[in-house]
């Protein structure tokens, strides 16, 4: 660290006037020796270091005034689409987090001088400002005084971090309208030009970032891997299964588990638990593939209707009991017929052929239903909204059926490199719009497993991105956050306060573990005086000079020919601060933020407002065929075909 010294920008540009002066002398100098008779030559070589020294002091002059100017009023980042792509394309090994400079000792010195001081003293007159901007130097949008943090440090440069980085997670915290979303979004294009696979997730749906995450995918002849879920526009999103990948079916019951309120009965926990645990297992006896509609129809049911089902199924298994299973299904009185398929069971088909579904199912038929009518209380309301109109058929589709929608689910998007944009419609309904995206989550965490056990020769990294975090994150995204660099997935999290967090995950701690696996940290402005604080202690502390004057006077002297003396004192003195303070989050202009990389490196920055054309929006049309006017699913596009889903049209 350089030795920690005080830099008076604040004070006037003295040069200038000492400049002006040496020039007003070497032109006064030259007059004289040209049209004078004072010895020519003498005095227009006396003019000529006059001259230099002017413009030495003009130079001088223009820098400082110059630093004071861009405390005000900066030059414009105009950057397109174009030129974030070729960003990326030309660094491949590097993520590109905007423009900026690093924040060290000098800039912390600095921008605590000027909060010190008034700063009408500080700003250049007009006329200097005028003539910048119209050289080009300022922004030619509004003037404000947040500007001055992006002023503190030296030259302006395309800041880098290491691609491999990413998968040590990221968070961006940040009030609304702040421009957390063009952050995400500058992230957004450089992962699809990687060839990641990506998801966001996004409770509110900006459309500027869909747009953009589309033209994006157009740029690299990918948009037909560009899927758009949007439960407010049913008839143009695609579907999915948020219980398509699980590797046992307990992550399937945890999935479930977690959107149920939080009960302190442990006997009820437990018995939850293992009830949802058993019901998925006998639907994947049964169906093979589990979904929320199927749930929902088989927790309604009463135990014996369900044992009733797979009891004609598991029956029909074996050769020797397909004819009790036909007589079986014929029994009117499903009650009688659950305890007839128990009794054939234990005599025919238990002692060569156990099962350890059919034999837990029959454990809850025989117990006490007053917890079972309590997890119907509790996990059917949910389980209702859920599957509750348009979102019957996005959240549990049916393979094969001829709806023109995509069936997508998130390994085949990873294995894909395709990119899913799920839009929660929060503002529709924000309890709907949490339990999906938490679902969501849940099934990242699974797809993270699976790539971590057997990767697939071309899996590249997996990006994930939530925007208003606390209105998703649940201990799964914890778990995201804590467990998945070894299966190359990067997660990015938005969230606008601390307590916000805290609130969501029901503890102060638990929001603290979440943030502690986000190596890298990105902060706009903050409005809420606790995030403040808190990231203002997360960026670290360092120390700063302040100067200290001291006048004294005394009436009665030691001397007797002395009436009065006076002592003047002048100290320096070092004070340990915030590298970044609470004031200056507070004072952070849209679009600007400040960064910290591992190592608690901490950058000052700003990302450019990229507009998308209108011909590179998504065209957000209804199906007829697919999202893009062809037949072919996600499972052709792996090269990988699982079903026979046809999309034909409903004859009219």
């Amino acid at each position: 660290m350089k030795d920690r010294d005080i830099d008076p920008y604040w004070r006037p540009a003295f040069e200038v006037f000492s400049g002006g002066v040496w020039i007003f002398c070497a032109l006064t100098t030259g007059l004289f020796g040209y049209y004078g008779d004072f010895g020519l030559r003498f005095l227009l070589l006396a003019s000529i270091p006059m001259g230099l020294m002017g413009l030495l002091r003009l130079y001088q002059g223009n820098k400082i005034m110059a630093f004071k100017a861009n405390l005000f009023s900066k030059r414009d980042l105009n950057l397109n689409l174009a030129d974030i792509i070729k960003i990326s394309k030309d660094n491949p090994g590097e993520v590109y987090y905007g423009h900026g400079f690093k924040w060290e000792q000098d800039s912390t010195q600095r921008a605590t001088d000027y909060t010190n001081r008034t700063e009408s003293l500080i700003q250049p007159n007009k006329a200097y400002m005028k003539i910048r901007a119209i050289l080009g130097y300022s922004s030619k949008g509004p003037k404000t005084r947040s500007m001055y943090l992006h002023g503190m440090g030296g030259k302006e440069v395309e800041i880098f971090n290491p691609v491999v980085e990413r998968t040590t997670h990221r968070s961006i915290g940040g009030s609304t309208g702040t421009g957390k979303g063009r952050v995400l979004a500058i992230d957004i294009i450089q992962s699809i030009v990687r060839g990641e696979a990506g998801l966001m997730i996004d409770p509110k749906e900006d459309g500027l970032c869909v747009d953009t995450a589309y033209a994006t995918m157009k740029f690299m002849n990918k948009e037909e891997l560009f899927f758009f879920f949007n439960p407010s526009t049913p008839l143009s999103s695609v579907r999915i299964n948020p219980l398509a990948n699980y590797s046992q079916v307990s992550h399937l019951t945890d999935r479930i588990i977690s959107l149920m309120p939080e009960s302190s009965d442990e006997q009820f926990k437990n018995f939850a638990w293992k009830a949802v645990q058993i019901t998925f297992s006998v639907l994947i006896m049964m169906n093979g593939q589990p979904t929320l509609v199927g749930l929902k129809r088989a927790i309604e049911a009463e135990t014996h209707e369900l044992l009733f089902e797979l009891g004609i199924y598991y029956l029909n298994q074996f050769k020797k009991t397909q004819k009790e299973s036909e007589a079986l299904a014929h029994e009117e009185d499903r009650k009688k017929g659950a305890v007839k398929f128990v009794l054939l069971y234990e005599k025919l088909l238990k002692p060569d052929h156990p099962n350890d579904v059919v034999e837990s199912m029959i454990s809850v038929c025989a117990k006490n239903q007053e917890h079972y009518k309590k997890l119907i209380e509790n996990l059917g309301p949910l389980l209702e909204m859920l599957t509750q109109g348009s979102l019957k058929e996005l959240l549990s589709p049916v393979e094969g059926d001829n709806d023109p929608r995509p069936i997508v689910n998130l390994k085949k998007i990873s294995d894909v490199h395709g990119f899913l944009y799920a839009n929660l419609s929060s503002l529709l309904d924000q309890t709907v719009g949490s339990y999906i995206g938490a679902l969501l989550v849940a099934d990242a965490v699974n797809v993270a497993g699976v790539r971590h056990g057997n990767p697939l020769d071309s899996q590249v990294d997996f990006s994930i991105w939530i925007d208003e975090a606390a209105e998703v994150v649940n201990k799964k995204a914890i778990m995201v956050a804590n467990k998945t660099r070894s299966a190359e997935v990067a997660l990015t999290l938005a969230f606008q306060t601390i307590p916000d967090l805290e609130e969501r995950l029901a503890s102060k701690a638990a929001a603290e573990m979440l943030m502690g696996n986000m190596v890298t940290k990105s902060q706009l402005r903050a409005g809420e005086p606790t995030t403040a604080d808190y990231m203002a202690q997360t960026f670290g502390t360092t120390k700063i000079k302040n100067i200290g004057h001291a006048h004294t006077t005394q009436t009665t002297a030691m001397r007797e020919d002395l009436d009065y003396n006076t002592g003047y004192n002048k100290t320096i003195t070092e004070e340990e601060v915030y590298k970044v303070s609470a004031d200056s989050l507070r004072s952070l202009s849209d679009l600007h933020y400040f960064n910290s990389f591992k190592g608690n490196v901490v950058y000052k920055l700003r990302v450019p407002y990229i507009p998308i054309p209108e011909h590179l929006r998504y065209p957000r049309e209804k199906f007829s065929n697919d999202p893009h006017g062809r037949r072919d699913t996600i499972d052709v596009m792996a090269k990988n075909p699982v079903s026979s889903i046809s999309f034909e049209p409903n004859p009219i």
